[in-house]
């Protein structure tokens, strides 16, 4: 039970908070220490389950998990620490950065787990956890929390992230210019001045401001219901992962498993109460694959894979034969088919610069390339198709775009929380919403018509969306619990 008065640690850094290295260490710290006492049953893998005190302890409000003690460290402090772009105020050591990775690869839990955690978290604590945790409630109290106006990430691999696709890198001139600012007015103006310097190939879009609505002041919006959602993970046999989920035919969720030497495409049933079936390979192959998408007729197969040295886009029958590679030269990946099955949506890297994206369409009966926009930085997120067939919803850096292709007429989004990126938006069946994660922050639902953005998750590895054909589901990947998995969104009320 949460206590009274106790910060949440999930809403803390939400809220702006920046943790410090050593307050994320007595964090985690004390949580293992209670456990190695026993005086507490469950390490969660989510900074949402942990409260801190005005005593300086921490309150676990969690039920029981099965995940491993490494495991649940490692999520939390891939969760909690600095971005690297934050190092120049609170720096953490090369050996806790890499820290989180050697927990996942050291295998299962023993049952000296806890002591070995408590004695490695022991090294990083530069004094008693009590006093780094008495300090940052009375930092939160007082207000000083940090501004994250900046809002910077770190350029990072695509196997520092969820697998196959990297996330969002600041270009140079951005990050330039908020590192450069050293007040409010300074970063406004800087950050005018790079807006105003990109540019895309469709007219100027229309800005449309969005109306942001904070979890406290939740209402229920047409066709999604917010008040009642209801997530949990398909327990599904994945040792090395599940992720990247799209929905087919008759409860169908097809997906990949693994990552790096992984990436192998397997289908799942789901029941009306989230009960999967056992995973079944779609066919067996040695090269490495990613983001399946069934056809709308649920014969052909579209997806990413590497099996001729460089990641791009193929298209297949449902069983894996007869495949071909549709998206040309250089990288390509994350296709999505048109509503009548008849055009194939993905991103593609330039040139001369594989790490900017950009968006193309493939005509699939005649085989013609049509490219959609023309960033000159960063990376495009997308496409998700509206059910007209004539919309698609896209992100770029720190904006959300839908742009009408027959008119090539565009309109965009800032993200809700100002220079945090927007990644992996899905649109709904109805195409009167649009689920999206901003980077580091939570899963966030845009009400296309009225402009209105709700976060209605907070989970900050929570990211690539599916509905189901009906509306009422959103499939998606996260590792809140110290493992990859596919999890559930359920919409409806309980009634309904």
């Amino acid at each position: 039970m949460k206590p009274v008065g106790a910060l949440n640690v999930a809403t803390t850094l939400r809220n702006g908070t920046r943790l410090s290295t050593a307050e994320v260490i007595a964090i985690v710290y004390d949580v293992c220490r209670q456990l190695e006492a026993g005086t507490a049953t469950t390490l969660p893998g989510f900074p949402g389950d942990l409260w801190i005190t005005d005593a300086g302890t921490v309150v676990i409000d969690a039920p029981a998990s099965a995940v491993s003690p490494r495991a649940a460290v490692a999520s939390l402090l891939d969760t909690m620490l600095p971005l690297p772009s934050q190092e120049s105020t609170y720096e953490v050591p090369a050996a806790l950065r890499t820290l989180p990775d050697r927990l996942r690869a050291s295998g299962n839990s023993t049952s000296g787990d806890y002591r070995d955690l408590i004695a490695i978290l022991q090294r990083y604590l530069p004094s008693e956890p009590k006093e780094l945790l008495e300090q940052l409630v009375r930092r939160h109290t007082a207000g000083a929390a940090e501004d994250d106006l900046a809002g910077l990430i770190a350029e990072t691999t695509p196997e520092e992230s969820a697998p196959a696709v990297p996330p969002t890198p600041v270009s140079r001139m951005r990050a330039r210019a908020f590192m450069a600012a050293t007040m409010l007015a300074l970063a406004a103006s800087a950050y005018a001045g790079y807006r105003w310097s990109r540019s895309t190939a469709q007219p100027e879009p229309r800005n449309v401001t969005p109306e942001v609505v904070a979890p406290s002041r939740r209402s229920a919006v047409p066709a999604f219901t917010t008040g009642h959602l209801v997530t949990q993970p398909l327990l599904i046999e994945a040792p090395q992962g599940a992720f990247s989920p799209s929905f087919g035919a008759g409860n169908t969720i097809v997906f990949h498993m693994g990552r790096l030497a992984g990436g192998q495409i397997a289908a799942i049933t789901v029941d009306d109460r989230g009960r999967p079936s056992a995973a079944a390979p779609l066919f067996q192959d040695t090269a490495r694959n990613y983001h399946a998408r069934l056809s709308p007729d649920g014969t052909q197969l579209a997806f990413d894979s590497d099996r001729d040295g460089r990641r791009g886009v193929y298209i297949s029958r449902r069983d894996g034969s007869d495949r071909r590679r549709v998206s040309g030269d250089g990288y390509a990946a994350v296709p999505n088919w048109s509503p009548d099955g008849s055009r194939l949506s993905f991103i593609k890297g330039e040139p001369a610069r594989s790490q900017v994206w950009n968006l193309w369409m493939l005509d699939v009966g005649s085989g013609n390339l049509r490219r959609l926009t023309s960033f000159h930085n960063g990376q495009a997120w997308g496409a998700s198709w509206f059910p007209n067939g004539n919309e698609i919803a896209y992100s770029h850096e720190d904006r959300l775009f839908i742009t009408r292709l027959s008119a090539a007429t565009t309109r965009h989004f800032d993200s809700p929380v100002p220079g945090k990126p927007v990644r992996t938006p899905a649109v709904s069946a109805d195409g009167r919403h649009i689920i999206f994660q901003v980077y580091r922050d939570g899963v966030w639902l845009l009400n296309v018509e009225s402009g209105r953005m709700e976060r209605i998750l907070d989970d900050p590895t929570a990211e690539e969306f599916a509905w189901e054909p009906g509306g009422r589901r959103i499939a998606y990947h996260s590792r809140r619990d110290g493992q990859w998995r596919i999890w559930l969104m359920d919409t409806s009320p309980p009634d309904r």
